[in-house]
């Protein structure tokens, strides 16, 4: 009997199942490890492995007690910031993958601004802050719009902007709470367009798949917190100009952390022409870009193709210039604060509909929105045209309601 290859997949969360579905259509044994042992993905992975991703050595034990006849031949993660645990468990099994160094640097934030600043990239202003004292004396002598994060922290929990010395004191007890290091990272607030960009990069060189715009429309209702409300693709801003910009710009940062194959994503912002990256990751990206918008929008398979590098294998690399065969929109539930009563009124069944979510139910109590995980679901919807895409998605948030009992509250 032939040994099928086996591919470890560092996450087992709703959005690694078309991961899943991939390697199997590739003809691979799928390995997913994850932390939670009800996670979707350990039902229809081939085997399924208990141990929590964002610790590497806890992952690296499991999978020396579970792999003993096993032939894996690669590893890959989606939708988790586990860069730190996919390169420890690469370097422990001799797979091809980043190096514990790319992985530092695409998780620790402040690092991260360092290696962008020493390549010449533009990236917001910022400066590391360790104390109340020291935050409140660069608000007083440098007068700016300012977001303050933990240098290791993800899904938003922790951002929060400010710009008055008054809002210091609340600001650091918020921020601070959520970094393990005990260290957090300011940085200037640039206002302009928002993108993500998701590129695969292989021998070093970057190739775009995929470019959205941001939607942050509720920034002033949520202030101080940043959380944002989907987006759509492919951007309004895409063009070829842009499209090799952004080649360029990303080479740049492969270049400085010394990632040759795998993906990158980029959050960038273009304010008066300039195009400023403010993060990047070396992952697979989530909110579904990577797994279902660019396969919908640019009909490529980018999953199937960062496998094929896991594996030590030549990708396919998508078309330059990109093109665009769709529209998609993805928006959010926001709802008030307080005990969920009922849900009623899902939307009804439309091919267009590609994917609902609610991440809540009867009986939940739910607070203010602080962060992406507080959200209360999402749509992901397609359409021949921008408005099509975004009047269905419009839509769909519209017509489900929640009837919230607000005599029961939690911060």
């Amino acid at each position: 009997m032939t040994i099928k290859e086996s591919l470890l997949i560092l996450c087992g969360g709703a959005e690694a199942l078309p991961c899943i579905q991939v390697a199997k259509s590739m003809g691979l044994h799928t390995v997913v490890v994850d932390g939670n042992k009800d996670a979707p993905g350990c039902f229809v992975a081939d085997e399924f492995i208990h141990a929590s991703i964002y610790h590497p050595s806890e992952v690296v034990l499991a999978i020396d007690s579970h792999i003993k006849n096993m032939s894996i031949k690669g590893l890959i993660t989606v939708a988790a910031d586990n860069p730190v645990t996919v390169a420890t468990v690469a370097k422990h099994l001799g797979l091809p993958s980043l190096s514990l160094h790319t992985a530092h640097l695409a998780t620790h934030k402040l690092e991260m601004k360092k290696a962008l600043l020493a390549a010449g990239i533009l990236t917001p202003w910022f400066i590391g802050i360790k104390s109340l004292e020291q935050l409140e004396e660069i608000i007083s002598a440098r007068p700016a719009l300012y977001v303050l994060k933990p240098v290791d922290s993800r899904g938003s929990r922790g951002v929060i902007r400010l710009s008055k010395l008054q809002e210091c004191q609340e600001a650091f007890a918020y921020s601070i709470q959520y970094s393990m290091a005990n260290e957090l990272i300011l940085e200037e607030w640039i206002e302009g367009q928002q993108l993500s960009s998701e590129s695969i990069v292989s021998l070093g060189e970057s190739h775009l798949c995929g470019l959205a715009d941001r939607n942050y429309s509720r920034l002033s209702n949520l202030y101080p917190f940043v959380v944002e409300d989907g987006g759509e693709t492919p951007s309004r801003l895409s063009s070829i100009e842009m499209e090799k910009s952004i080649n360029n710009l990303m080479n740049m940062i492969c270049k400085a952390i010394g990632l040759e194959n795998g993906s990158i994503k980029g959050d960038l912002v273009i304010s008066n022409g300039v195009l400023y990256v403010i993060e990047f990751a070396v992952r697979l990206s989530g909110g579904s870009f990577s797994t279902e918008t660019i396969p919908l929008v640019y009909e490529y398979n980018l999953v199937e193709n960062v496998i094929r590098m896991a594996l030590g294998r030549s990708p396919v690399l998508p078309p330059i210039p990109l093109v665009y065969k769709r529209y998609q929109c993805n928006r959010f539930f926001f709802i008030p604060a307080g005990k969920i009563s009922s849900i009623n009124k899902m939307p009804v069944s439309d091919n267009r509909i590609i994917n609902f979510q609610l991440f809540v139910k009867p009986g939940d109590i739910t607070g203010n929105i602080k962060n992406h995980t507080m959200r209360a679901g999402s749509v992901l919807t397609i359409g021949a045209t921008r408005d099509e895409a975004i009047d269905i998605a419009t839509a769909v948030i519209n017509s489900v309601k929640f009837e919230i009992d607000h005599s029961e509250l939690i911060e």
